[in-house]
């Protein structure tokens, strides 16, 4: 059967620990590994957005250069016409 005090609203679960072995020592260890997985995720999530920050000021770094040079190949196919 079904816990009363879940079914009355008491205590809630917030999901982290439904999955978690009973040999890992209890709640506070599965959340303990469940903030070690969330920080390594923040880190590759800071990684890449640092990587398309990055790539996004070379980009908009060369655009007046990119911009002289379709003006060039432009003039170029003109006079070829």
């Amino acid at each position: 059967m079904t816990d009363p005090q879940r079914r009355t609203g008491g205590r809630r679960s917030s999901g982290l620990l439904l999955n978690a072995p009973a040999s890992r020592g209890g709640e506070a260890r599965a959340l303990c590994d469940a903030l070690k997985k969330l920080s390594a995720v923040t880190r590759a999530i800071s990684a890449n957005v640092r990587h398309v920050n990055s790539s996004l000021e070379r980009i908009l770094l060369d655009k007046q250069d990119i911009e002289e040079l379709e003006t060039m190949l432009n003039s170029l196919l003109l006079e070829k016409m």
